[in-house]
Formats: C-alpha cells, structure tokens, sequence
C-alpha cells in the first residue's frame, strides 16, 4: 500500500511527518493529535473491511514508528 505508483495515500504523509517527529510522541500535542488520527483512520479501515489499509498503518506503527498497539474491550457497567 505504501506509494509505490503514482497513486497517492493520504496515510503516507501522515506516517511520513509522525516517523520525522517521532522524538516528539508524548512532548507535543500536535504529534500526538496525528498518532491519534492514524489510530482512528486505521479503526476506521478495520470497520469498513479496508484490510490491506489496516494492516499497512499497523506495520507503519510498529516497524517505522516503534509504537506497538494493543487493542482492548472495555465493559462498563451502568446503573439502570
């Protein structure tokens, strides 16, 4: 997925500027506004079965931005 051709992928650039700022991940909030965005923009391809998008972001982040994501479930319990 990586733009190899000449297609464009919005989720290189934003790979691109996070790995150039990486020594920057929890001191700047704008770096950590794009590390969130990519982690919406890679659940967002999980939910709409982009699985070729969703692994690529997940290979970005471990292999070019050494962050690895551990994904949960949260129950909540409400009072009726």
């Amino acid at each position: 997925m990586e733009s190899t051709s000449k297609e464009f992928h919005f989720e290189d650039l934003i790979i691109q500027t996070i790995e150039n700022k990486k020594h920057l991940i929890n001191k700047d909030t704008t770096v950590d506004g794009m590390v969130k965005f990519l982690v919406e923009v890679r659940d967002s391809a999980r939910r709409n079965e982009n699985y070729a998008a969703y692994e690529f972001i997940t290979e970005a982040f471990e292999n070019r931005l050494g962050i690895l994501l551990k994904e949960q479930t949260q129950i909540v319990a409400l009072k009726k």
